[in-house]
Formats: C-alpha cells, sequence, structure tokens
C-alpha cells in the first residue's frame, strides 16, 4: 500500500524589521504660516543721500549683496531690495536667512552699499543701518468723541490713557503712534462717536490678529469693535496735459 506523501511545508514569509519612517514634507500650511522675513533699513544720512539718478535697481542690489554675503557669510541671502519715499533702502532677508544672520553682516552691508550707490566709490555715502521692525494698525470703531458743548474731542494723550486704564493688552503694545481718530476731530459733533487708529511694532504680525481675536478693547465707558487698518488709496490728482 502507498502512503501518500506528506503535504509540503509552506514557505515561511521573511521577518521584516522595522521600517523608518520616511520624511515627510513640511505642508503647504506650516510654510504659509512662517513669519514675516526679517529686513534692515540702511538709511544715508540727510546731507549725503544719493539722487534718484544713481539709485541702483533691486536685482542689482540683490545680486551684488548676495555676492559681498556668499563671500563671507555663507548661506546668507537676500531676496528683495527696495527704495522708500525717504530715500532710505530696505532689504529683505532670503528664506533661510534670519534676524541675526542679517544683524552679524550689517556692517559688511552698510560698507559694501555706501560704495556702490556712491556717485564716486573714493567717496562713499554715510550710512546706518537698522532693524526694520514691522507694524501693525488696529482700528476701533463705535469710541464717544467726548465732544459736548463745553469741550472737544478727547484728546491723543486721552485716548491712549483710557485704553490703558481698561485693557491689559494694550498696555504692553509697543506703540509707535499714539491713537488718531481718523478724522478732523474739528468736525466731531456733540454726542457723537468715531473711530480711531493705533500703530504699535508687529514683527509677525500675530499680535493684530491676537487682538482681533478678543473682538473689543473699551475706552471711555464703551466698548469698540476691532477691525485691521486699511489705508485708503489718495484720490489722484487730475491731468494738467
Amino acid at each position: 500500500m502507498i502512503k501518500p506523501s506528506a503535504p509540503a511545508p509552506k514557505a515561511q514569509t521573511p521577518v521584516k524589521g522595522p521600517t523608518k519612517p520616511s520624511a515627510q514634507s513640511p505642508s503647504f500650511a506650516s510654510i504659509m504660516k512662517s513669519p514675516a522675513r526679517p529686513s534692515l533699513i540702511l538709511s544715508p544720512i540727510p546731507s549725503s543721500s544719493p539722487p534718484m539718478a544713481v539709485h541702483k535697481t533691486p536685482l542689482e542690489l540683490c545680486s551684488y549683496l548676495n555676492d559681498v554675503l556668499a563671500n563671507l557669510f555663507l548661506g546668507s541671502s537676500l531676496s528683495a531690495a527696495r527704495w522708500t519715499k525717504n530715500n532710505n533702502l530696505v532689504l529683505v532677508a532670503g528664506p533661510d536667512t534670519e534676524l541675526h544672520h542679517l544683524q552679524k553682516a550689517s556692517v559688511v552691508l552698510t560698507r559694501a552699499i555706501s560704495q556702490f550707490i556712491a556717485a564716486d566709490p573714493t567717496s562713499p555715502i554715510p550710512i546706518t543701518a537698522s532693524e526694520n521692525i514691522h507694524w501693525s494698525c488696529l482700528l476701533i470703531n463705535n469710541i464717544p468723541t467726548g465732544v459736548s458743548p463745553t469741550r472737544g474731542a478727547y484728546s491723543l494723550t486721552e485716548c491712549k490713557d483710557a485704553l490703558a486704564c481698561d485693557n491689559p493688552a494694550y498696555r504692553v503694545l509697543k506703540l509707535t503712534r499714539l491713537p488718531s481718530w481718523v478724522k478732523c476731530p474739528d468736525s466731531y459733533t456733540a454726542g457723537s462717536s468715531s473711530s480711531f487708529v493705533v500703530s504699535f511694532e508687529d514683527p509677525t504680525g500675530g499680535i493684530l490678529w491676537h487682538l482681533l481675536g478678543h473682538w473689543t478693547l473699551f475706552a471711555f465707558g464703551q466698548a469698540g469693535d476691532l477691525h485691521p487698518w486699511k489705508q485708503k488709496p489718495r484720490a489722484s490728482l487730475p491731468s494738467t496735459t
């Protein structure tokens, strides 16, 4: 009698070792949440500011200064440069350049640009460098103006003191100017309410959105609702040609 053959043993599945987690690239949302890029302001002294004819283009400025940085500060770069209406030069850091990198390189950048924008490179333009701190402006609506038959609108100092009295979040702001009414104070009538604007240092823009999340600030016995301030464009003058 022939015995049936035993079934062939099943092949064992090889045991895999621990798998290395795959590196995940940063999400689009996380990149968009990155703070605003740091920047420097280079300010020629008023008596030696370069005339507009000597101004270099943003591309010329960035290319020249990035060559300087590449030789002395590896990994640091600039992404943009622009002239302001006050004849200052704003330098915006590259994507991987932090504020302390710019601060460390500021002496070199100042020396390089003072020669590059001078009409005569042998007579460099004296320039000072400072951190360009971002401002935010907050609009506070529905605030009593204080106008009555016996007095005018609350002064800017009175507005500042009233906000500081009732709003702990306001007290810690680094103001760049006093709160200002959005209209001429002389135009307000007795018993009226209006809006004023508060400007403060806000390097990343996060302070503004934190305040907006609280909806209100209090002043002169009233809750004012909050909005980001948007400067209205000036009306263009009619052409004379």
